[in-house]
């Protein structure tokens, strides 16, 4: 079981962990951290995800490539509640000790978000209301 630090753990409140709310993304549809030729969707994510509000005048660096890091689209957005390794009954993650450092000190929280996640089948195409309607 990995450390929140090792997988990037992350709690930032008001968020999906998507391209749109990151400080690299270049609308409509780049990023600075990779190519100007790559498209990079406002639904998108990456491990460099930074919350942020966007700046403006900035390019492609050309620095990454998506695949380098970890570029992946999900429309609802990314977070623990949408992940495969999270346990909704329990709220425990199977690849993160919630007991070490980092954000939410002793548990893991459905809108947190780290490197090891991977889409639920169900849950990662839920619309965000739904989780708080049942």
């Amino acid at each position: 079981m990995d450390s929140k630090s090792t997988v990037s753990y992350m709690h930032k409140s008001n968020t999906q962990y998507q391209c749109q709310d990151c400080v690299f993304f270049i609308v409509p549809h780049a990023c600075v951290l990779h190519g100007a030729d790559d498209t990079i969707l406002a639904t998108g994510s990456c491990n460099y995800f930074a919350k942020g509000e966007q700046q403006l005048g900035f390019s492609p660096l050309n620095l990454l490539t998506p695949y380098e890091s970890g570029y992946m689209e999900n429309e609802e957005g990314f977070s623990c509640k949408r992940c495969v390794h999270f346990d909704m009954a329990e709220f425990n993650c199977d690849e993160v000790d919630r007991s070490s450092a980092g954000d939410d000190p002793g548990q893991i929280n459905p809108d947190a978000c780290c490197n090891e996640w991977e889409p639920d089948v169900e849950r990662a195409r839920m619309p965000q209301e739904a989780f708080y309607a049942r």
